[in-house]
């Protein structure tokens, strides 16, 4: 009994986690895409990769990629950059940027371990440092919002299941309500 407690709970902080994350990046996209400064392949491309990311953490879809493959795309995308730079681009800014929604769509769809989460995370704080630079409009503040409040729930979540992966001994729920009460735990400590 204490077993299959054990594994619900384990299981609902990890899609609880996963779902925090996949908005992490997603608002972070979504700020920059309101920014109005990307372009319609590098939208179509990220939005493809949330899309699909979010059918992988629905149980939908399973999705791996080979190592090799994200390997050869991202040598793929080192040796575009400087053609991005020169000749469709024309600017260090916009480049960047592609560079950083292709990373992102490469790590949104590939991460599997908690370094790749913590990548994920970082690549979504980047993705909003680009939205605060080239949006002028006061919905960027909406998106912030979002973002903080997403950023509280992945790390809290992420503290849970750090503990989960240290020990044995843990003190589950008593119902399997422990997403809804993360999300009550990450909204209370956003309007803080």
């Amino acid at each position: 009994m204490v077993g299959v407690q054990r594994n619900r709970t384990t299981a609902a902080v990890e899609r609880f986690f996963q779902f925090s994350l996949l908005g992490l990046i997603a608002v972070g996209f979504l700020a920059l895409a309101a920014s109005r400064y990307l372009d319609r392949p590098t939208l179509a491309l990220t939005f493809t990769a949330l899309l699909l990311r979010g059918l992988v953490v629905a149980g939908v879809l399973r999705l791996e990629i080979p190592a090799k493959i994200v390997s050869l795309a991202a040598l793929g995308y080192v040796a575009f950059y400087p053609l991005d730079f020169y000749f469709i681009s024309r600017d260090f800014l916009a480049a960047t940027v592609h560079g950083v929604c292709f990373l992102a769509a490469i790590k949104i769809l590939t991460a599997t371990s908690n370094r790749d989460y913590l990548y994920t995370g970082a690549i979504a704080f980047i993705e909003l440092i680009g939205a605060a630079l080239l949006s002028f409009q006061a919905s960027f503040f909406a998106f912030l919002a979002l973002y903080i409040l997403f950023a509280i729930a992945a790390f809290t979540s992420a503290e849970i299941r750090r503990g989960f992966q240290r020990s044995d001994q843990i003190v589950y729920a008593t119902d399997g309500r422990v997403g809804l009460r993360l999300a009550a735990v990450a909204g209370a400590a956003g309007r803080a």
